[in-house]
């Protein structure tokens, strides 16, 4: 397998070879003229290559700051609604602090009648002897 990819290489080698000196003989223009205009033709595709990565260059940048844009308003926004959270989150704190503060020793009166009558009601369950856990 090895020896038949060598020998193919080889043709192509030698093909490649023989075309050129046939293009050489065979030009219908002068060597130099043939030269001037290689040389042209890779002006060209230099210059046209230099164009198209200052264009591609553009647009990255032009891309870029426009996501660099697209962060700031974002990153705004979302500081903007924290802001608004945290404000809302501590005016309700406020509230519920003051709604408590207004009941007073309410609050642990209510949970103390609350805990005395579960310990009527367990009671009754078990003089009626269905107390359950």
């Amino acid at each position: 397998m090895e020896d038949k990819e060598t020998a193919s290489i080889g043709w192509f080698v030698a093909g490649l070879t023989l075309g050129a000196l046939l293009g050489v003989l065979f030009a219908p223009k002068s060597g130099r003229e043939t030269r001037e205009e290689i040389a042209q033709g890779a002006r060209e595709g230099r210059d046209f290559v230099a164009e198209r990565s200052r264009q591609a260059q553009e647009r990255l940048s032009s891309l870029v700051e426009r996501g660099k844009d697209r962060v700031e308003d974002l990153t705004g926004r979302a500081k903007d609604t924290l802001h608004r959270g945290r404000s809302a989150w501590s005016g309700l704190a406020d509230r519920g602090s003051a709604a408590l503060d207004s009941l007073g020793g309410q609050t642990t009166d209510r949970i103390a009648a609350m805990e005395a009558g579960r310990e009527a009601f367990r009671a009754s369950l078990d003089e009626a002897g269905e107390h359950r856990s």
